[in-house]
């Protein structure tokens, strides 16, 4: 289930744009020469973001840098590296030298601002306060709800395991305190009763990972935990196979719903395929597509994907 209230995580190309210039002068490059050109003219780009946009970057920069080359001739490498937004933010601070950045607070971007890395005035370079996107705290039971979850109110009952990121680390943990301090706050509750609650919710954390992806896998892998608290977009369960063959293709998806404890998944990827005889087993009879196909008919997946890394 997905609960208000909503949060907006996120920054902006502006943000981006200003730690860029920042590294340009930093390796004594040009700017016109192009982002991250160093003296000889090489292209590269460090990346830096919190840990569930991963998945996005992943299809984002083979489009970019196909378009660079395009429009200009030259190819681009672009390292990444995804943490917690707490974490990376501190990195930054502490040396790590990103061409471009995103966090899931604007208050970690205050913390850039402050350190002297970005200029003031990054919420005016784009639309929506340079906010790219927004979510809602996603709250996620086990299969079948054993607990009977269904509300912030549930969440602090005895014998509930909460799980939940590190908010001194991540982001989207810092989204999951407010959204249970709002769920009291904005429902006529005072100060008092909202630390009260947070408090109890806690009490009922056994761990906490240390970036929001590292807490799905925590739940959805290693089966600890009642019921998740995440961006929405980590409640849509996904699995992906390098197989090729049927046969193999349906025994890793089996596999993945028993580790997962769920009786089906959103989606599944076949992963990296991208060379053409595999393309040909795929879709030939007894392939992956096939037996995935039945796997859907059966409800035991809601959709099939491909993707190229």
């Amino acid at each position: 289930m997905v609960s208000p209230p909503k949060a907006s995580h996120g920054v902006s190309v502006g943000v981006a744009a200003a730690v860029a210039t920042l590294a340009l002068s930093a390796c004594g490059g040009s700017p016109d020469a192009g982002p991250g050109a160093s003296g000889n003219g090489k292209q590269e780009l460090l990346l830096v973001s919190y840990a569930v946009t991963k998945g996005a970057y992943a299809r984002i920069l083979p489009a970019f840098k196909a378009e660079w080359k395009a429009k200009t001739g030259q190819d681009i490498t672009i390292k990444t590296s995804y943490g917690g937004s707490g974490t990376q933010t501190r990195a930054m601070i502490d040396g790590l030298e990103a061409d471009v950045v995103t966090l899931a607070l604007s208050a970690d971007v205050l913390k850039l601002q402050q350190a002297r890395l970005i200029e003031a005035g990054w919420e005016q370079e784009l639309p929506r306060g340079s906010i790219i996107t927004h979510s809602a705290v996603a709250l996620i039971p086990r299969n079948g709800n054993p607990k009977g979850i269904r509300d912030w109110s549930d969440l602090n009952k005895p014998g509930v395991t909460v799980v939940t990121a590190n908010p001194k680390t991540s982001g989207g943990a810092r989204w999951n305190f407010l959204g249970l301090w709002g769920s009291v706050s904005q429902n006529g509750g005072t100060a008092q009763q909202a630390e009260s609650y947070v408090a109890s919710v806690y009490k009922n954390v056994d761990n906490l990972p240390k970036d929001a992806r590292e807490a799905s896998d925590v739940f959805l892998k290693r089966g600890q935990g009642d019921v998740l608290l995440n961006y929405e977009n980590e409640a849509i369960l996904a699995t992906k196979t390098g197989e090729r063959q049927g046969v193999a293709a349906r025994a890793e998806l089996e596999r993945s719903l028993e580790r997962m404890s769920v009786d089906h998944v959103d989606l599944i990827q076949l992963h990296n395929l991208v060379e053409e005889d595999e393309f040909d087993t795929v879709f030939a009879p007894g392939g992956a597509i096939e037996a995935l196909s039945i796997a859907r008919d059966e409800g035991l997946v809601s959709h099939i994907g491909v993707t190229g890394h």
